[in-house]
């Protein structure tokens, strides 16, 4: 950490170094879309443990035990064993969302070719090259098999921090004037 904000306080700094920076972005959308599937199959398998909690009926108690298992355990209203159940389902759903929500964010991202930081910064149009140029910027050139395994060689056109911009749609200064 020392080094992080002694040395260089960017992107670049952070944990790749030499060769590597700027590369990162794949291990970290393929860790995004892993973790998405592997909550999504542990939710699928947590369901049998909702349809157990619900089978009294859909009442304000199975609705708090859903919701608010802490509360729950606290006041006593549940064994701990229940309230464990309750627990792990309800963290793996929310776990579920969350790395839904990412991963359709940073899915956006790519479609456009930008970085958060420039998304955010309003800079969203800068580097959009159409969806396919812009997967082959930020995956590389074997981006169709990247996402089976993050390891698989896929070299990257650039250094994966300098782009050259490339707007999609340009109007040319003299197709706008008037004849």
């Amino acid at each position: 950490m020392l080094k992080f904000v002694s040395t260089n306080s960017t992107i670049a700094g952070v944990f790749l170094e030499h060769d590597y920076v700027g590369q990162g972005w794949l291990y970290f959308l393929c860790s995004l879309l892993y973790g998405w599937l592997s909550l999504l199959f542990a939710t699928i398998l947590n369901a049998e443990i909702f349809i157990e909690l619900l089978h009294e009926g859909f009442s304000l108690h199975s609705l708090f035990l859903l919701f608010v298992p802490w509360m729950m355990l606290v006041l006593g209203k549940v064994k701990a064993s229940t309230f464990l159940y309750a627990f792990v389902a309800d963290t793996c759903i929310v776990g579920f969302l969350f790395c839904f929500a990412f991963l359709i964010f940073h899915l956006i991202l790519l479609y456009h070719g930008v970085t958060t930081k420039e998304w955010f910064g309003g800079h969203a149009s800068n580097n959009d090259k159409g969806w396919k140029r812009n997967v082959k910027n930020f995956l590389g050139e074997r981006w169709y098999l990247v996402w089976l395994s993050p390891w698989i060689s896929s070299k990257l056109p650039g250094d994966g921090i300098h782009f050259e911009p490339g707007y999609l749609f340009v109007t040319e200064p003299s197709m706008m004037s008037t004849q």
